[in-house]
């Protein structure tokens, strides 16, 4: 799918993007909850937590498995008297990989690993395995279909059709698995670090957290359609982050005249630009997000409370919110999902997925940065946000050494 172009994307479009459905948006808010809920205990448990990013990755590995795959944490892909690979080993063996293609590492250690011959060997074998895991899941599946239709069933059916091949399903699969989880795990691995970073912002967070509980009630049987449009703070967190720490920083696209006539381009301020034919265009995401003729003077700076405009419409929120309302023309600035024809299919599952991580991490608990020897908190948050700043780019962006920085959470 990420490869295809023009009729060929279009077919792959129409076989996976009719998977991401409320029913599987449903399990997504659920199963989301439920594995930030284990997490939080997990990190209240403990003095000082520097493996941020691997919780956050089986949160999201977990999440998509379940969700668009059907496949919970503690099977088996295949039953049979051979057992195939597990759940558990393919989470590691894509934590490997996404390890290896990361930015090249700093400290001397890290580099002397980096650089061992058989570095391209464990790549090539994870690569393997993953592959068979993939292949095993799919036959699986072919033979224990579930009551309701999610991303591989699609697939699948697409595939008895003949509108998709095995190549093209395992293709999908990995794409989906390599980078759909990632990305959001990334993200949240972001957040969690920028509030403990900036703590303000975190109170503000929970205020709104503890305004939803105390009028919904800790055991509301509300769905996730009518929680997340009240989570407007939260909201406002995710699309800051995503604005400044993105995780796709370039977008490529290609003018789709056969003819290589210009093709008229609308620009954000207006002005049409007239584009060549199959001409290949390459969007930097970081500089439209952070244009000061646009996002103002502190466009460097995280504000999530820029997401926000004021009116006294919303009569029954809760006091200090009820003038809050977000600013959908900063909304439809932002390209983290891409836009128009080619958004990414799986925004809505990755924007509840995230929303339902930070409503359970922080309805109870929060967190600060633990200051290193002979350092204050005010210099624990300094070197914390260098570390932040100085993400370098991989398959995604991503933060150099997130284990530099260790987060200790508390009960609130």
């Amino acid at each position: 799918m990420a490869s295809a172009d023009g009729s060929d994307w279009n077919r792959h479009r129409r076989c996976t993007a009719a998977a991401f459905s409320e029913n599987v948006n449903e399990k997504v808010w659920e199963r989301s909850g439920q594995e930030a809920s284990k997490i939080s205990a997990e990190f209240l448990s403990r003095e000082s937590v520097s493996d941020t990013r691997s919780s956050m990755i089986r949160i999201s590995f977990t999440v998509l498995l379940e969700a668009c795959m059907g496949v919970g944490s503690n099977d088996r892909a295949i039953d049979t008297d051979e057992p195939g690979p597990d759940v558990a080993t393919a989470e590691n063996d894509l934590t490997t990989l996404l390890r290896i293609l990361r930015p090249r590492p700093t400290s001397i250690i890290e580099r002397l690993w980096f650089l061992r011959r058989n570095k391209t060997d464990l790549f090539t074998a994870r690569c393997e395995r993953l592959s068979k895991f993939i292949s095993a899941l799919i036959c699986y599946r072919r033979g224990h279909p579930l009551p309701r239709k999610d991303l591989l069933a699609s697939m699948i059916e697409y595939k008895d059709e003949k509108m998709l091949t095995d190549e093209e399903i395992r293709g999908n699969l990995f794409l989906f698995m390599f980078a759909g989880h990632e990305t959001t795990a990334n993200t949240l691995l972001y957040i969690v670090y920028l509030l403990a970073i900036f703590p303000h912002w975190q109170s503000w967070a929970a205020e709104e957290i503890d305004a939803f509980v105390s009028t919904s009630g800790p055991n509301s049987n509300l769905t996730y359609r009518e929680i997340f449009p009240r989570l407007k703070r939260l909201q406002a967190i995710m699309y800051e982050t995503l604005r400044l720490y993105g995780p796709v920083v370039n977008i490529m696209r290609k003018t789709s005249s056969s003819q290589y006539q210009p093709e008229k381009v609308t620009t954000f301020d207006s002005r049409d630009v007239m584009i060549p034919g199959n001409v290949r265009i390459n969007i930097m995401t970081p500089a439209l997000h952070t244009d000061p003729e646009y996002w103002g003077p502190d466009s460097l700076s995280w504000n999530p409370g820029r997401w926000m405009k004021y009116s006294a419409d919303n009569k029954n929120a809760a006091p200090g919110l009820a003038s809050e309302k977000l600013d959908q023309s900063k909304i439809d600035h932002l390209l983290s999902w891409a836009d128009g024809a080619r958004v990414c299919p799986g925004k809505r599952f990755s924007q509840f997925e995230i929303i339902a991580v930070l409503l359970n991490l922080f309805v109870q608990a929060r967190v600060e940065v633990v200051p290193g020897p002979s350092m204050n908190l005010d210099e624990a948050q300094v070197e914390a946000l260098k570390a932040v700043q100085q993400s370098r780019t991989a398959l995604t962006l991503q933060m150099q050494e997130p284990s530099s920085v260790r987060l200790g959470w508390c009960l609130r």
